[in-house]
């Protein structure tokens, strides 16, 4: 970290871009890492003034990224001395110095942590901050107004009436799905209301209202609560697959002796489909999340109305009836 015998700046920073007050904002998110950020960015931040053996060393803030082609790495320091910025680079190959046996000079000081005043190393930093600090802002909640939360809201364009009927087959009429119907049609249909009401658009970010959708509400509340649509992981087994259809359906099942052991997720799920269509009940997978893939059982006779609705809905619905068709390759 650099260290300052006197708090002056060597390469005060005047930038339109790099400014005080968007360094004080990444400094009060108090974390740091390349989470969210473009391939090989990463930022780390040191919010308190501190004195370390007679050195001074002021609030910074590390931004860097690493060119995976070239294997080079590039890092500079965004010190916070007063209203001023002192921006400062990293030189990796000069000498480290030992606090807990030495004294450094300011020599080598600045050959460790080297002023800049490059006008294109100045660009370079004012671009890698620039594409930090936005990702960054963006996956704060409490940093974006409600305003522009609501503006990046996207609708999805579908019926109501459609959504809240598909809802009602895969979870029944019982009075606690009919009241989830309703509101999953109410986030289908108007979502800045639904997230307003419900009050979650305060703990979202930016990229998450970008992103919303009311499939997330129909995979992750109530429906799954109730064990009506479950979410499966592509490599489970046989006994974890059989497990989790069981407790679907409502009723015992397992896999014959004779199912490969080599199957997982997906072929399991074909090969139930079969099985329970056989007594009369219909496994639909309802697409994938990631690495898993989220299906429901209902009724034979609700089956059609189940994959038409499902496909207008944008769920691209895998059913008995269609295997194969749209079989995706997990690997």
């Amino acid at each position: 970290m650099p260290y300052y015998l006197k708090l002056e700046p060597l390469s005060p920073l005047k930038s339109d871009v790099i400014t005080l007050e968007r360094l004080n904002t990444m400094m009060t998110l108090k974390i740091g890492g390349s989470g969210n950020l473009r391939q090989g960015e990463f930022w780390r931040s040191s919010v308190n003034d501190q004195e370390y053996k007679g050195f001074q060393v002021p609030a910074r803030l590390q931004i860097g990224d690493l060119d995976h082609a070239t294997g080079r790495k590039t890092s500079y320091h965004l010190i916070r001395i007063g209203d001023e910025i002192d921006l400062r680079g990293y030189d990796d190959a000069a000498t480290s110095v030992d606090m807990t046996k030495e004294k450094p000079t300011l020599e080598q000081l600045k050959a460790r942590f080297p002023p800049i005043t490059d006008p294109e190393e100045i660009a370079h930093a004012e671009r890698l901050f620039l594409s930090i600090y936005k990702r960054s802002i963006a996956h704060s909640p409490s940093l974006v107004s409600k305003e522009e939360k609501l503006k990046a809201i996207k609708p999805s364009g579908v019926s109501p009436e459609e959504v809240e009927r598909f809802a009602i087959l895969i979870g029944g009429d019982d009075p606690e799905t009919l009241v989830f119907a309703a509101k999953l049609a109410a986030a289908a249909y108007h979502p800045w209301g639904f997230l307003q009401k419900t009050e979650r658009i305060e703990g979202m970010s930016l990229n998450e209202c970008r992103s919303f959708s009311w499939h997330s509400v129909l995979m992750h509340e109530h429906l799954a609560d109730t064990n009506r649509i479950a979410i499966v992981d592509w490599k489970f087994g046989a006994d974890e697959i059989g497990g989790v259809i069981a407790r679907v359906s409502g009723h015992p099942f397992a896999f014959p002796g004779d199912t490969p052991s080599e199957e997982m997720g997906y072929d399991l799920l074909v090969r139930a489909q079969t099985l329970l269509m056989r007594e009369g009940r219909a496994l639909v997978m309802l697409g994938d999340e990631g690495d898993s893939i989220a299906f429901t059982i209902v009724p034979k006779r609700s089956l059609r109305e189940v994959l038409r609705l499902g496909t207008e809905l944008g769920l691209r619905p895998i059913g008995p009836e269609k295997k194969g068709l749209f079989q995706r390759i997990f690997s």
